[in-house]
């Protein structure tokens, strides 16, 4: 569990680094031995990161909740026309990459008889 917790830090704050990265030259003056120094510790801590890491990836389930088969629409989601809504958001959810669907269905749904 503590190394997935760092892996999950460290991918963050690599993310991060990668995105906030700034050229030398666009420090102030005054900080540029604290951007040099911050830079190294920024360096030590993904070097150790990357040598404890396998390389192996978490289990990932991307989730989407469906709103064609909401429950908050009633009876509406029984009607013949809403099948094809529904077929229609699967594929294009399967298509940006969505591996996992959240259905809603309410309680007093279930409780009509």
């Amino acid at each position: 569990m503590k190394s997935a917790i760092r892996w999950a830090v460290s991918a963050v704050f690599v993310t991060g680094l990668a995105c906030t990265h700034m050229p030398a030259q666009t420090v102030p003056p005054e900080f540029l031995d604290l951007y040099t120094m911050m830079q190294g510790s920024i360096k030590t801590f993904n070097d150790s990161t990357l040598l404890a890491w396998d390389g192996s990836k978490p289990p990932v389930i991307f989730c989407a909740e469906l709103n064609t088969l909401n429950s908050n629409s009633g009876s509406a989601i029984l009607a013949a026309s809403n099948y094809l809504s529904f077929q229609r958001e699967m594929s294009g959810l399967k298509a940006m990459g969505v591996t996992g669907v959240v259905v809603n269905i309410d309680y007093p749904l279930l409780d009509t008889a």
